[in-house]
């Protein structure tokens, strides 16, 4: 019993009981995410998309355009539409999550279809584990990621359907690319994750290396890749007649690859632990040397793990040929990966030594701590924070800023208050905070203003600045003092 579509290429076919384990993956994946699936709070850039919402504008389309993401702003946008106020913002979330759950579903059936692993443990678990890297994680937990997961989706369906032998070879290249291209329209470093399933296909599945299939990959990546340039350049020039300095290519090749070693290598070294240490570290590395090993075991060995490393470093290379240096997790989620895909694998090699009933109980226990650990960084260092934050600048409100007062409000958000509300700040992701940034500041406050019914105005800039300064008839916050404050009283 199955599904069919009438064309060869698409003829899939799923059994009853391969279709109770998907639901399954739903069930878990919704478990593991369900603190950010029934809390609400917004973060960092949501409270742009919030204030836009709330006086009517679109300015993020121009910003996600040149970012080089049109497909992203056009998904925002309509994302958007379904959001009135920050308990919308669970919508958004609960997208992501379903995307993250056909991401989950499509990686067990390409790694059952292409017959990657041998045992049906580790094909059970290892799209479960990478679909909760702290990369993905935190396309979930921030609702202006919830397109990413669909982007993920999509490098791997390029990659599926460049390498279908039920497909003339020059419709398999023109899908392959266009479904890539897709996906780098939406974020590129979610797009990156191709080179995750060119990993699996070559270095992981038994038997020689296919030169045709890497050579395939590697025109179709470098069209990606091309088109990601022109709407990261092109386009914006096209449209708005400059560019991003972001996208600036980097002069400082020592210095970036410095960066690439102490930073986003480390974090993907690190894997699910988000706070690097290095106890951790060297326990991961172990690990990792054992997943390294057990592809010494096929054939073309040794070049299959040189291929692998060329593949995760290659994976995070848009990234290193830009000036701007920054280690986020959302951007290392390829490389993370790759690296986690090894680490997995390090761990059924080693408990491999174990009998069946054992070894299936080990694992399981292991994925049980990982559902708990995912369920604690969301909680300890989103929803909470995020949460406290709000309530704080409502306090601070109710403080200094009288109902009817009609005056100016603005923020003073210099001396930051970074581990207010989280034990540590991880990027401007896990633990951070958003009344750090220029940009969140009006729409908690204006959300705040149309929920207790006050009447202050602000101004287009309300960050205190030497050059923006509050003058009559005008409130400054000084949001460190507030938040250091509710940090004392809890």
């Amino acid at each position: 019993m199955g599904i069919h579509t009438g064309h060869s290429f698409i003829n899939v076919e799923i059994p009853v009981k391969e279709r109770y384990v998907y639901l399954l993956y739903l069930l878990i994946i919704v478990v593991s995410l369900s603190p950010i699936l029934f809390s609400d709070y917004a973060f960092s850039d949501d409270y742009t998309t919030l204030y836009n919402i709330l006086v009517g504008h679109h300015d993020a389309v121009q910003w996600d355009m040149l970012s080089g993401r049109p497909a992203f702003a056009l998904l925002r946008y309509l994302g958007q539409e379904t959001v009135f106020n920050i308990d919308g913002f669970s919508r958004l979330r609960w997208i992501s999550v379903i995307f993250t759950s056909l991401y989950c579903c499509f990686l067990r059936f390409f790694l059952q279809s292409r017959k990657i692993f041998a045992t049906p443990l580790i094909t059970f678990f290892m799209p479960l584990s990478l679909s909760l890297v702290p990369s993905v994680v935190v396309y979930s937990a921030w609702a202006t990621c919830f397109p990413f997961p669909l982007s993920l989706l999509l490098s791997g369906l390029a990659y599926h359907t460049l390498t279908h032998e039920k497909l003339v070879l020059g419709l398999r290249l023109l899908f392959g690319i266009l479904l890539l291209i897709l996906a780098f329209a939406i974020y590129q470093p979610t797009a990156m994750t191709f080179m995750l399933f060119v990993f699996f296909d070559n270095c992981v599945k038994k038997g020689s290396l296919s030169f045709k299939k890497l050579i395939l990959s590697l025109i179709t990546l470098a069209v990606g890749m091309l088109a990601c340039l022109l709407m990261a350049k092109a386009l914006p020039m096209a449209l708005y007649h400059h560019t991003l300095d972001r996208s600036a290519f980097t002069r400082d090749i020592t210095g970036k690859l410095a960066w690439f070693w102490k930073e986003p290598l480390l974090n993907a070294v690190s894997n699910y632990n988000i706070n690097p240490v290095l106890g951790w570290t060297f326990f991961s590395v172990l690990i990792l040397l054992a997943g390294l090993v057990k592809l010494t075991s096929s054939k073309q060995g040794l070049l299959k793990i040189l291929l692998a490393l060329m593949l995760a470093v290659g994976s995070f290379a848009p990234n290193l040929v830009v000036a701007e240096s920054w280690g986020a997790f959302r951007s290392l989620v390829a490389l993370e990966s790759i690296v986690c895909a090894v680490f997995v694998m390090g761990v059924f090699a080693v408990v491999s030594f174990l009998d069946q009933d054992l070894r299936r109980t080990v694992v399981t226990a292991l994925f049980a701590i990982l559902v708990i650990a995912t369920q604690n960084n969301l909680y300890s260092y989103f929803i909470r924070p995020q949460q406290a934050e709000y309530q704080t600048l409502a306090f601070a409100l109710a403080s200094k800023v009288d109902k009817n007062y009609t005056g100016e409000v603005m923020f003073d958000i210099t001396d930051t208050a970074w581990n207010a509300f989280a034990p540590l700040s991880r990027y401007d992701e896990y633990g951070n905070i958003s009344l750090a940034t220029p940009w969140a500041p009006q729409g908690m406050a204006l959300s705040l203003q149309r929920a207790k019914g006050y009447h202050f105005t602000m101004r287009d800039n309300v960050i205190v600045t030497p050059s923006n300064a509050c003058r009559d008839n005008c409130i400054v916050i000084k949001t460190s003092d507030f938040m250091r404050d509710g940090m004392t009283k809890e």
